[in-house]
């Protein structure tokens, strides 16, 4: 998996620090829950910080990319039916969070709380790679994807994300204005650097 994504140009470091000053690059994964005869297509979508997948069978989506790297964190927005919250509950993940806000909780990273979701706030190797699976219910269609990068293009890619999709339009009009003034952030999405 290490090889792969470094062929596909991630900074990889090992957990000792063998390597100080390099990062970890994981994306992280969305599922998003079509309905049935949905018109949107199905199709996996790739951007600088995230993955997103779209299914009509989540379940099954979620149970193919865990199967790829098992023991993570799977997040699940909505209220599936009892027949798939089963599906899910049964999926090989280290912990599975129905409708929570915080998606280690206080069981994670050695039973210390973690804090609520937020960009700046998770960034330990239990979330390198996090799908988050988004069913049926309001929350359907939603696109979620905080990931957890370490390095100062986390913040432009955070802040980059947060302009664009961010529900608040204060918050969208901040996260613009610091990409705005400041040209090294600017400099990153571009991938100059």
């Amino acid at each position: 998996l290490l090889d792969d994504a470094i062929a596909k140009g991630a900074r990889v470091t090992y957990p000792a620090g063998e390597e100080p000053g390099r990062w970890i690059h994981w994306k992280a994964t969305v599922i998003e829950s079509l309905g049935p005869k949905a018109k949107l297509s199905t199709e996996r979508l790739e951007g600088p910080g995230c993955e997103l997948y779209r299914s009509e069978e989540p379940d099954r989506e979620a149970a193919r990319l865990l199967g790829l790297m098992p023991a993570n964190n799977l997040s699940v927005l909505g209220t599936p039916e009892r027949i798939m919250q089963g599906k899910l509950e049964d999926l090989p993940a280290g912990r599975i969070a129905f409708n929570e806000p915080v998606l280690v909780g206080t069981a994670g990273a050695g039973g210390v709380p973690i804090g609520a979701e937020s960009p700046r706030s998770i960034c330990g190797p239990q979330n390198m790679l996090r799908p988050k699976l988004i069913s049926q219910g309001e929350d359907e269609g939603r696109r979620i994807a905080w990931f957890p990068y370490t390095d100062d293009k986390a913040y432009a890619l955070m802040d980059a994300i947060e302009a664009i999709y961010g529900t608040q339009a204060g918050k969208r009009l901040k996260a613009a204005l610091k990409l705005w003034i400041n040209p090294t952030k600017r400099r990153l999405l571009k991938g100059d650097d």
